[in-house]
């Protein structure tokens, strides 16, 4: 089994995770048919959830199952030495886990001044650049710019700006 750990919170590119999971199972479909793909996610809800489901079940033949967090409980903690994924009220033990790390700008920007309390670079949009010093440029997931899906057709369109 493959799991994936949905992150709790805002997610800046909502679909991301489950078009992954679609990823894996179309290598998995290939490669080993037998495969299972758990997404224990830290929402009850995610956009384009229909399509998702849909396409679970019409292209994977129910390879792919999403357990919410009104399920588990929320996710406490991952052993990263077993791979064991311990929820309040259950625990997973996958063959390979892949936990999605809440999206936000890395340590170096956050333990400085560059970061609001968010986690999130302040930006002045549509030039991107930081409203802490006009000589620095903030694109993908550090950027707090919430107008702007943090999708990598959009980190390619924040770079031509």
């Amino acid at each position: 089994m493959f799991a994936l750990v949905e992150p709790a919170g805002h997610n800046r590119c909502p679909p991301a995770v489950y078009e992954r999971a679609c990823r894996a199972a179309r290598w998995f479909k290939d490669f080993n048919k037998s495969a299972k793909i758990l997404i224990v996610d830290e929402k009850d809800e995610y956009p384009m959830q229909a399509m998702f489901e849909d396409a679970y079940v019409d292209y994977y033949e129910d390879m792919i199952e999403v357990i919410p967090r009104d399920f588990h409980g929320g996710v406490k903690a991952v052993n990263l030495k077993t791979g064991k994924i311990e929820a309040e009220s259950d625990l997973f033990e996958p063959d390979v886990v892949n936990v999605i790390p809440p999206q936000k700008a890395p340590d170096f920007l956050t333990s400085t001044a560059m970061a609001a309390p968010d986690g999130y670079c302040m930006i002045r949009t549509p030039s991107m650049q930081s409203s802490i010093s006009a000589d620095i440029y903030v694109i993908g997931d550090s950027a707090g710019a919430d107008e702007l899906s943090k999708s990598t057709s959009s980190a390619v369109v924040e770079t031509r700006l």
